[in-house]
């Protein structure tokens, strides 16, 4: 079953998002990650706090994702990262990485139990969907994609809007 990997990363004290030794990283982490999935690494900066930022990537299953994972070459990958930044959260959701739009600016993500919530009729708002994570289905992770939003567009508070980055 396709997957999405979903993780937030906080930079830390010492790293810009901006630097050229994070934005070299990230260039490195997309070009391998994409080779081993298929798949482009999406990155997104939260809109609250600028040393948080997302990846969202998508996998053929969890499996192909944690044998990648458990890869030397990458293990080094990952550890050059961990000088960088701190995990904050890493989930394989059962969403289809395809079905989320590649090519829109803004993301918002919420993390719920039970029925998701849909912002149906936000202005600018292109799709929404959502799945459970795979490791706690009970925690479903609501993803909502548009141009551009303002948290004045009836976004909840307890959404996370990302902003897209191009490297």
């Amino acid at each position: 079953m396709p997957i999405t990997q979903f993780g937030a990363y906080r930079l830390k004290n010492n790293i810009a998002f901006q630097s050229e030794q994070l934005q070299t990283y990230l260039r490195l982490l997309s070009s391998q990650q994409e080779a081993a999935s298929g798949n482009p690494l999406m990155i997104y900066t939260d809109d609250r706090d600028p040393t948080v930022f997302y990846l969202l990537s998508g996998w053929k299953d969890t499996t192909t994702h944690m044998n990648w994972a458990l890869d030397d070459a990458n293990k080094d990958l990952l550890n050059r990262g961990m000088e960088m930044v701190t995990v904050e959260l890493g989930v394989h959701i059962g969403l289809d990485i395809s079905d989320i739009p590649r090519d829109t600016g803004v993301l918002t993500y919420m993390k719920i139990e039970g029925k998701a919530w849909e912002a149906q009729g936000a202005p600018g708002q292109l799709w929404v969907g959502h799945g459970p994570d795979l490791e706690k289905p009970r925690d479903i992770y609501q993803f909502a994609a548009f141009d551009a939003v303002k948290r004045t567009s009836g976004i909840p508070d307890e959404c996370v809007i990302m902003d897209r980055v191009l490297l």
